[in-house]
């Protein structure tokens, strides 16, 4: 029995704190090697996406994001 090396898939889900609701996960379309590289690339997406949004739209709407890193196996997709 072999070691199934595990990649990941970085999801974001943005969310409004104004109104208390978040979209569904929106899934990035890079497959990371490992968590690290998901996770750090999940930091750096959020801050990117916050600069694109503006912070007139972040103010009123008290927008964040969540992220997460999915573990998917060769051949998988969601």
């Amino acid at each position: 029995m072999g070691f199934v090396k595990m990649k990941f898939l970085l999801s974001l889900v943005f969310c409004s704190g104004l109104y208390s609701t978040c979209m569904p996960p929106i899934p990035m379309p890079e497959i990371y090697d490992n968590y690290y590289d998901c996770i750090h690339s999940g930091y750096v997406e959020s801050v990117e996406k916050m600069e694109e949004i503006g912070s007139k739209e972040v103010n009123r709407s008290k927008t964040f994001i969540k992220f997460y890193c999915q573990p998917v196996k060769k051949g998988e997709t969601t």
